[in-house]
């Protein structure tokens, strides 16, 4: 976490009481990384943060991933949508039902990705 953030996120758990989930991109010496962190606040019984717990791990790897899906959705999406537009025959209505079927499947995996 980068420490102004990380300070930032300190003490509005601290403050607050609730837990705050962090995305954070980290250079260290061997290159850029993306770090999640999550602070939990523990209280005493009069509802005073006592202590806290501080995790990071490293979701470098997984954003990657994710990109390149969403990239591939992308052209999956335009092809789908040249697609669309060059096929006109009746006698391949299949073909444009399933260009169909992939542009939405398509369009529901891009959209849950968004989402996360």
């Amino acid at each position: 976490m980068q420490s102004e953030t990380g300070r930032e996120h300190l003490m509005q758990t601290v403050l607050t009481g609730n837990p705050i989930q962090s995305i954070t991109e980290v250079v260290f010496p061997s290159g850029k990384r993306t770090l999640t962190t999550v602070l939990v606040p523990f209280k005493n019984e009069e509802g005073i943060v006592t202590d806290l717990i501080g995790v990071s791990y490293d979701i470098t790897g997984q954003r990657e991933k994710d990109q390149l899906v969403r990239n591939k959705m992308e052209v999956i999406l335009g092809y789908s949508d040249m697609l669309s537009g060059i096929v006109g025959d009746d006698k391949i209505r299949e073909l444009i039902e399933l260009i169909d079927r992939i542009r939405k499947a398509s369009i529901e995996i891009k959209d849950r990705l968004d989402s996360v």
